[in-house]
This record gives structure tokens, C-alpha cells and sequence, in this order.
């Protein structure tokens, strides 16, 4: 060797993209490979969005009616409670009768005093719950 300098400068360029849809640079190239191909992506992007819009109506919808079927259930098996009580008492059976109806009374109250604060609370979750498959609520 005879001491000659070499400079050696090496570039690196990265390009980052965050979003749902690709950058139009990109679109067009894909439309130069397979024309048509932008338009057939955003058909599909719509498409989805459509897709998503019914699934969360559809979701919504249905828990309306789960709530409804909840609250049905609930009023008759207080129901079945007090007169179940109700019919204890009449046969001369003081402790269950008292019982079935104070149970009902009180179940039913809760659910009215959990409602009237905002709904109904949940326990919380713990990491052990959580990797068990365990969650409360």
C-alpha cells in the first residue's frame, strides 16, 4: 500500500408510512403492474367499511335484545321467588317462606338500586384471571 486516504460514505434512506390506506406513490406502482389494481383496493376499503359498519349494528341490535331478555328473566324469577315465599308462608313453613320472600324482595332491589346508579359493576380483572381465561363480568 502506499497510504492512499479512502472515504467511503454510505447512505441509508427509510421510508415509513402509518395509516390505513398505502401512499399514492405506491398505488400508482402498483397500478403500472396490474392496471385497475388502485380502484379494485379502494372497492375493497369500502367494501370493509360497509362490512364493519352493519357487524357493529348488527352487535348493537343484539345486545339491546340480550338486555331485554335479561330484564324479562329477572322480573320472573322474582316473581317465582315472592310467590314461591308467598306460598311457603300460606303453608305454614314461616322459615322458608320468609326466606324465598325477603331473598326476592332484596335481589330485586339491588337490581334496582345497581340500575338507578349506572348499571351493574363488575370485579376487577387480575393478570392471573386474565391468563386462566378467567375474566370477571
Amino acid at each position: 500500500m502506499t497510504g492512499d486516504v479512502v472515504n467511503l460514505t454510505v447512505s441509508r434512506t427509510t421510508k415509513f408510512h402509518q395509516g390505513p390506506l398505502p401512499p399514492p406513490e405506491q398505488l400508482e406502482k402498483y397500478n403500472n403492474i396490474l392496471p385497475g389494481a388502485a380502484k379494485w383496493f379502494f372497492s375493497q376499503v369500502e367494501k370493509e367499511a360497509n362490512h364493519r359498519r352493519t357487524m357493529e349494528s348488527l352487535a348493537i341490535r343484539n345486545e339491546g335484545r340480550l338486555n331485554s331478555r335479561g330484564q324479562i328473566l329477572a322480573f320472573l324469577l322474582s316473581v317465582v321467588g315472592l310467590v314461591g315465599g308467598l306460598v311457603l308462608l300460606y303453608l305454614g313453613k314461616p322459615i322458608g317462606g320468609l326466606a324465598g320472600v325477603v331473598t326476592a324482595c332484596a335481589w330485586t332491589s339491588i337490581t334496582l338500586l345497581r340500575r338507578r346508579r349506572g348499571g351493574r359493576e363488575r370485579l376487577p380483572t387480575t393478570n392471573a384471571s386474565k391468563k386462566r381465561g378467567n375474566i370477571a363480568g
